[in-house]
């Protein structure tokens, strides 16, 4: 198994070393956010948070690449590996997790406004950095 493990293509394998960081860090916000789901039983919290960590990966590569497309030159893009980028924009989206959580815990948000002003700030940072890579391109 472990042998396996490690056979694994190098985008496949930070993708899913990405995804096994940010999957504590949603139980964190279940725990912080929505407590009483907790208490439900084992096999939800693990499903919910399972379902979260891929929406979460989803959702937060797609302004960290576009992040990398708007600040990389165009020889830039052709010698970075994508493995790397893929890890590096992996670890921004994490520290936004993390950045984002903390920010909605000390304003007392409740689970459904976390969501929501998470995801709004995902498409505003999207659409700044596609804005400031077509910029930039011009």
């Amino acid at each position: 198994m472990i042998k396996e493990i490690f056979d694994i293509e190098p985008k496949q394998k930070n993708s899913f070393l990405i995804f096994l960081a940010i999957l504590p860090l949603t139980f964190l916000q279940l725990y912080l956010f929505k407590p009483q789901l907790i208490e439900k039983g084992a096999f939800i919290v693990v499903g919910i948070c399972l379902a979260l960590s891929v929406c979460w990966y989803i959702v937060s590569i797609i302004p960290a690449l576009i992040f990398f497309n708007a600040t990389a030159s165009h020889e830039e893009k052709h010698e970075v590996r994508v493995e790397s980028v893929l890890i590096i924009c992996g670890l921004c989206a994490i520290a936004w997790i993390i950045l984002l959580t903390y920010i909605a815990y000390e304003l007392g948000c409740n689970y459904k406004n976390f969501i929501r002003a998470s995801i709004f700030i995902i498409v505003i940072r999207s659409i700044f950095w596609f804005i400031i890579g077509r910029v930039r391109n011009s």
